[in-house]
């Protein structure tokens, strides 16, 4: 049995697991309403003229990094900043 690499896997420098798995786990939150933050920011950005998935996109790049500091510097996930950087981006449009 081949397993893929991460290079191999990877599509114009897109990993297409890692892209589902931020959009599902976005849209969990979202049907969850938890954290709250997810939902008002999706909201706010789609009122700033984003298309409902290029605001996911957006807020998946701040889940990533969440994700991405977890991992690397095992440390617990910090809702905190999760929900400054979330509102962060709607000031950034």
């Amino acid at each position: 049995m081949h397993v893929l690499s991460d290079v191999e896997l990877e599509q114009d420098g897109v990993n297409p697991v890692m892209h589902i798995m931020i959009h599902s786990t976005l849209e969990a939150k979202l049907a969850d309403n938890e954290p709250p933050v997810t939902g008002e920011v999706l909201e706010g950005l789609m009122a700033q003229g984003l298309s409902r998935h290029d605001a996911l996109h957006h807020m998946g790049g701040v889940l990533a990094d969440e994700i991405y500091s977890v991992l690397t510097e095992q440390w617990p996930f910090d809702a905190t900043n999760y929900e400054r950087e979330m509102r962060r981006l709607l000031r950034g449009w």
